[in-house]
């Protein structure tokens, strides 16, 4: 499964046994690029989201933070 954002960022879901995931994404921009993975429960995966969309409203995409 992908999660997606508005921007085409894309986070990687893998489920695995016993009610565990792991989440993953990539975002590059400036010469740089973010690479991360963690491990979570299946329990916790809306509120993780929830919180990843934070991050992304922060910082924006590749064309900065729009105007609100």
């Amino acid at each position: 499964m992908h999660g997606t954002n508005r921007t085409n960022t894309t986070w990687p879901i893998s489920y695995q046994t016993m009610g565990q995931v792991v989440i993953g994404g990539k975002f590059s921009g400036y010469c740089n690029t973010l690479e991360f993975e963690f491990p979570s429960d299946q329990s916790f995966i809306r509120s993780t989201l929830a919180q990843l969309q934070r991050i992304v409203s922060k910082y924006g995409d590749m064309k900065g933070i729009g105007p609100s």
